[in-house]
């Protein structure tokens, strides 16, 4: 007895740790646009793109046409924020310091039969002389696999900054997981 409500709890704990996710590995396509003024990394926009099929699969469970219902987009908020570790499956340090933000403009839409997710990171993090900014995208559940290319990065800044993007393999002693990350150089 104590065996079926140990996989019953499992199985239910697993089921909401990610609303977006099936019972299938699904790849997603990252896309992130850092903001920087004259002085400070305003914000961070995240886009994540999924696979045809997991889009579909995502579409037909929530009824999806266009734009998904109000109810479900919170829903599926509250998931990424309180069930996934990273919230919203995302590590974002700052020249060594963990970062942590609250999540604007959450949205989820279907386009050209993809399943796009979008949010932005707010900051007004004073910027150095020379800034590293790494951002990770990590799913617990690990179902999903962030594909992240820097063809789809991109610093907005003010002229006067010099600019560079990396990306990499990083091991997370904590998850016992290695995963890829984007690193963005902002230097005055």
């Amino acid at each position: 007895m104590f065996k079926i409500v140990l996989i019953t709890l499992l199985s239910f704990n697993t089921a909401f740790s990610c609303a977006l996710c099936s019972n299938k590995v699904s790849f997603v396509q990252t896309s992130i646009k850092a903001y920087a003024s004259d002085d400070s990394l305003q914000k961070i926009h995240i886009k994540w793109q999924f696979g045809s099929s997991t889009s579909a699969e995502i579409a037909r469970v929530y009824q999806i046409e266009k734009q998904m219902q109000e109810d479900d987009l919170q829903k599926i908020y509250a998931s990424l924020e309180k069930n996934q570790n990273p919230p919203f499956m995302t590590f974002l340090n700052i020249n060594g310091e963990n970062i942590a933000f609250k999540i604007e403009n959450f949205t989820i839409f279907l386009e050209n039969n993809l399943m796009n997710v979008e949010f932005d990171i707010p900051l007004s993090y004073t910027l150095r002389e020379r800034n590293n900014v790494e951002i990770v995208f990590f799913d617990s559940t690990k179902t999903i696999i962030f594909l992240n290319n820097l063809d789809n990065t991109q610093i907005i800044t003010p002229t006067h900054y010099k600019t560079r993007k990396d990306n990499g393999i990083k091991v997370i002693k904590e998850m016992m997981a290695t995963t890829n990350y984007i690193k963005l150089e902002i230097t005055k």
